[in-house]
């Protein structure tokens, strides 16, 4: 029997009220029960449509994506509250392709930003626009058929019925029959298998799935009180009939419809018509905005003439000079070079806007900050003017950046006045259009001590019985309930020896990690070049701004451009300093004329006189720049490298060999001119791309692979890269001992090292407001 059943409906973890099912669970289960496929149709969203895709492609089985849409009674533009379906009636689509799939995100989006009305409703207008590739089922006793016919009139079930066989024929229409034990279920039934022999329409069995297993009943109910603000002492409380609503296997679905066996089979019949396949992580085929550039020149000429026009103003001289010294033609060398790459990887228009519109926030007056993350690498960045920290001066690598040996997208996020961060996103909307930008959308968790609160206060224990047992959790940000009871013996004593504890925990334990909330990024932004509705479905947030339904991973997994526009209050306060520096003393500050030798800057830094000066003003930091002696900006830019949790165990090793109280040393000769401005101690994660690149032969891109598998802890590609690297060693005579020795090292160092570029960008903006503070003090 199990070859011939599909479950059709699965409620996953993305909306409190939907389900409980967690994605990868609900995977291993379907691929135990011998299930070939599933359906998650979450109600009124696709949240977790892509990792849902995902988890089943990944688990060998085919992914059925689509939706339990809330159709609306007439137009999705009224809202009359005398309509008891106002809220709109249950149907089921699945997307059958592609071009179902966009349809399922149209009107998706449609749902929330024109028809919502208490949940997201479409109508029928909308429905017979955008139906090509979709598969209907009639749904549960909620959908318009079943509704109809439990009112008693059937007249109506018929005529909804007919309205939808017209749309969608008899090939993708199916009359869906449930039975979770509902009174409601039993009796309408019969008239379901009525209607489909009436009209030749095919029958399928499903069962809703909103939790995995039977016995998780009780903890979704608990999950629906979570959502709804409720407790389970609340009798007008939603809820859920009986305990049916679990992933139930192929054995019980063909028990439960034994009478029509053609029901069951037909599940299988329509996932095999849905075969649906996302194209996820192809860089040559993403929906970056096209920049436009004039008639009669590519972009990429195009983003070369903006670079050659930024080495004039940046390093004073022209790229096409044939009296060029070495170190220019180095320059022009690597601009080349970076271009190249960003050519071939598809990311030039990707430059180009971002290049815009940072040229718009200058032209503007708004603060941009110099940099932030690996772009400040980039030479191109820095001759667009997207950053402005020379990547030259400080050994930035492009290829921290964008790995010329390993596709992942660039990922430029850029600092703004906080004040007037918002222009910036409003140009972006009118240069690409409304439709298609939005912000994007984000889930906060039940985490373990906010799911222990949650569940105390459901289970009717007051406020601070919810805190006794978070008292007890461990502060790891990693923590879970399995571990806090493995390291906290208060919390085992609570569990054993007060019975409502072990209530709380019971429960806990089966929702922990499932999804809260909805929220909107604090700065992210998608920018597409088309309609977004054809891509990702999209919603509403709190402030009635558009965001998108996905988060911003399988949003850029879809091709989807993704940027951060980050509003940073330093940059608002740093302006407002300048403009009163101005009014009040007739000197114009010039940010790129600012010296960055200034000794009454230096003579603040290192008495500590850093409060209110950026990323330097804590104690503890105060504390280090007295004892550091801050004598230039690479300095600050090992200070803010160094003062985490993990580096900090070298901080008293820094400081005693940077002043002379213990000797300098290195492995072998070679790792000098890379660790010399760190005084023999790797700091930096373009450090050790660089000692790799000297040891061992690697290129750069290849020593950013080795990094990126470290930090990761991926062991497979570690494993492979640790012969070439021994191998690499030995061919610059350096002994297998020593060499394996410094593989160690570089290997511990990947637990703190830290990103230079992003270091040296805002050490450039702690300079600046040290600056501001020792030479114009109120």
């Amino acid at each position: 029997m199990s070859a011939e059943f599909v479950h059709l409906h699965v409620h996953t973890d993305y909306s409190l009220l939907d389900g409980a099912c967690r994605i990868t669970d609900l995977a291993a289960q379907v691929k135990e029960g011998r299930m070939p496929a599933v359906a998650c149709t979450d109600h009124g969203n696709m949240f977790g449509a892509v990792e849902f895709h995902e988890a089943m492609v990944k688990a060998g089985l085919n992914p059925v994506l689509g939706c339990e849409f809330y159709l609306a009674n007439g137009s999705r533009l009224t809202r009359d509250p005398r309509d008891p379906h106002a809220q709109g009636f249950h149907l089921v689509l699945l997307a059958r392709d592609e071009a179902g799939y966009a349809n399922l995100c149209r009107l998706n989006s449609a749902a929330w930003l024109e028809g919502f009305y208490y949940k997201p409703r479409i109508d029928f207008e909308l429905l017979s626009q955008c139906h090509e590739g979709l598969t209907a089922l009639t749904a549960c006793i909620g959908g318009e058929v079943p509704a109809r016919l439990l009112e008693g009139d059937d007249r109506a079930a018929a005529a909804a019925l007919r309205r939808y066989l017209e749309l969608f024929g008899r090939e993708r229409l199916y009359i869906e029959l449930q039975d979770h034990g509902m009174a409601e279920e039993k009796a309408v039934n019969p008239k379901l298998v009525g209607l489909a022999d009436e009209y030749g329409l095919g029958l399928v069995a499903t069962n809703d799935a909103h939790y995995l297993k039977k016995e998780h009943a009780p903890a979704h109910d608990v999950l629906l009180c979570v959502g709804t603000g409720k407790t389970l002492g609340d009798a007008n409380r939603m809820r859920f009939q009986g305990t049916e609503f679990y992933l139930k296997s192929p054995d019980e679905m063909a028990a439960l419809f034994a009478e029509r066996p053609d029901a069951v089979r037909n599940s299988l019949r329509i996932a095999e018509q849905c075969h649906l396949r996302l194209t996820l992580g192809d860089p040559t085929r993403n929906h970056y905005p096209v920049y436009q550039v004039p008639d009669g020149v590519s972009r990429e000429q195009y983003l070369r003439s903006v670079c050659v026009e930024g080495l004039r103003e940046r390093y004073g001289f022209d790229a096409d000079s044939p009296s060029l010294d070495d170190s220019q033609r180095e320059i022009v060398r690597r601009m080349d070079f970076e271009l190249q790459v960003i050519a071939r990887m598809h990311f030039t228009s990707y430059f180009l806007v971002v290049w815009d519109f940072i040229r718009f926030a200058h032209r503007a007056g708004i603060p941009v900050g110099p940099g932030r993350g690996s772009g400040a690498g980039s030479l191109v960045a820095y001759l667009t003017r997207i950053t402005d920290i020379n990547p030259l001066r400080y050994s930035l690598l492009f290829e921290r950046f964008l790995n010329p040996e390993r596709v992942s997208p660039p990922d430029f996020d850029i600092d703004f006045c906080e004040r007037r961060r918002h222009e910036v996103i409003a140009y972006v909307r009118e240069k690409y259009g409304r439709e298609s930008v939005a912000q994007i959308g984000t889930f906060g968790t039940l985490k373990t001590r906010a799911v222990l609160k949650d569940v105390a206060r459901v289970l009717g224990r007051p406020f601070a019985d919810g805190n006794r047992l978070t008292r007890h959790v461990p502060g790891d940000p990693k923590m879970t309930l399995e571990k806090a009871l493995e390291q906290s013996p208060e919390l085992r004593a609570l569990r054993d020896t007060e019975p409502w504890v072990g209530d709380v925990l019971r429960h806990s334990q089966v929702l922990e990690g499932l999804h809260r909330n909805t929220s909107v990024h604090a700065a992210g932004v998608i920018i597409g070049d088309q309609p977004l509705a054809n891509l990702v479905p999209l919603a509403r947030g709190a402030d009635e701004e558009i965001v998108t339904q996905y988060p911003a991973k399988p949003c850029e997994k879809l091709g989807l451009l993704k940027m951060d526009f980050l509003g940073l209050r330093t940059l608002t306060i740093l302006r407002d300093a300048y403009d009163m520096v101005k009014a009040n003393r007739g000197v114009t500050i010039v940010e790129d004329a600012i010296p960055l030798d200034d000794p009454p800057t230096y003579e603040l830094l290192n008495k500590g006189s850093t409060v209110a000066v950026f990323q330097l003003e804590s104690s503890g930091m105060r504390d280090l720049c007295r004892r550091f002696g801050v004598r230039r900006i690479e300095d600050i830019i090992a200070l803010i490298a160094l003062f985490r949790p993990g580096p900090m165990s070298l901080l008293d090793e820094f400081i005693a060999r940077k002043t002379g109280q213990k000797r300098i040393e290195y492995d072998v000769p070679e790792m000098k001119p890379a660790l010399e401005e760190t005084y023999g101690i790797m700091l930096y994660q373009e450090q050790v791309m660089q000692v790799v690149q000297r040891l061992a032969g690697f290129t750069l891109g290849q020593a950013d692979t080795l990094r990126s598998a470290m930090g990761k802890k991926n062991k497979e590609v570690m494993a492979a890269l640790f012969p070439r690297f021994i191998d690499g060693c030995g061919r610059h005579r350096i002994a297998a001992d020593v060499a394996k020795d410094i593989w160690e090292k570089i290997l511990k160092f990947s637990d703190y090292g830290f990103n230079k570029s992003h270091s040296a960008a805002y050490a450039m903006l702690s300079y600046r407001t040290a600056y501001m503070k020792a030479n114009y003090a109120v």
